[in-house]
């Protein structure tokens, strides 16, 4: 028995740990891919609502190479059965008049309602906080921000 441990045991060891290896492999709990959360989208130009991952940062690029895509906040009285938009949402561009008086590392968005020819304004102001109450269904109406499915 040494002799054999003494000639193969190298061997041995390596194959053990190799079979642990491929067991442990094909025994080891799945991790499950958390789902991709979405979103709504709204190309100012064209008023087309798409749905993307929320990670994207909008404004973003459509078709024709123009950055028209943002975030559009939706909001419904009936559980997404019936939707409008509420108000959009784009980042602040690097480099924007503005950017810089903000606190280093800080970020702030700029919002508008949707109607076309709105201003943008900073999310972080009165102004921006009075577009992110409006109601699409009207002042009263219980209305709720809905997600896509």
């Amino acid at each position: 028995m040494r002799n054999i441990i003494n000639k193969y045991g190298v061997a041995i060891v390596a194959l053990a740990i190799l079979t642990a290896g491929v067991v442990w492999f094909f025994t080891r709990p799945r991790v499950e891919q958390a789902p991709v959360v979405k979103a709504f989208f709204m190309d100012v130009e064209t008023g087309e609502v798409t749905v993307r991952p929320i990670t994207d940062m909008p404004p973003l690029e459509n078709a024709a190479g123009k950055k028209t895509i943002v975030r559009a906040v939706m909001m419904s009285t009936d559980g997404g059965q019936t939707k409008k938009v509420a108000y959009l949402m784009k980042g602040i561009e690097p480099g924007a008049v503005g950017q810089d008086e903000l606190p280093p590392g800080a970020t702030d968005m700029l919002v508008r309602l949707p109607e076309p020819k709105s201003k943008w304004v900073r999310a972080s102001t009165v102004e921006g906080a009075a577009v992110m109450s409006h109601n699409p269904f009207g002042e009263g109406t219980a209305a709720e921000v809905v997600m896509p499915e």
